[in-house]
């Protein structure tokens, strides 16, 4: 295992990769330190990422990140999804996971009913 914690993109299709490219950047400038893994169907390898995983037969909706989600090389993973612009470090995120095996956040913008 090259680390015990990093950033997870995954991403099919050209436009979905390209958004993953600009947001992992952005992860980049405030956190140099951080590994960054994307899984994805594009062979093109950017420097701000340090592992590209290749999908095979990917479906191009939501069943691509459940089906590849398990295969994160690391022992903690941050989940991003590709529209995801990091204005500040968010490394502190990695301390929960020392606690819960699983930590999620709901969309803000999304909405089930009357609330």
């Amino acid at each position: 295992m090259a680390s015990s914690r990093g950033l997870l993109y995954i991403a099919s299709g050209e436009e979905f990769f390209e958004e993953a490219v600009t947001s992992a950047r952005s992860a980049w400038h405030v956190m140099p330190n951080v590994n960054i893994t994307i899984v994805t169907d594009q062979t093109d390898m950017p420097d701000c990422f340090d592992d590209l995983i290749l999908m095979e037969n990917p479906t191009y909706d939501y069943l691509d990140k459940i089906r590849y989600m398990r295969d994160s090389p690391y022992e903690r993973t941050l989940f991003v999804d590709s529209d995801t612009y990091f204005s500040e470090s968010v490394e502190e995120l990695f301390e929960i996971l020392d606690t819960f095996h699983l930590a999620a956040s709901h969309a803000p913008a999304r909405s089930t009913g009357d609330i």
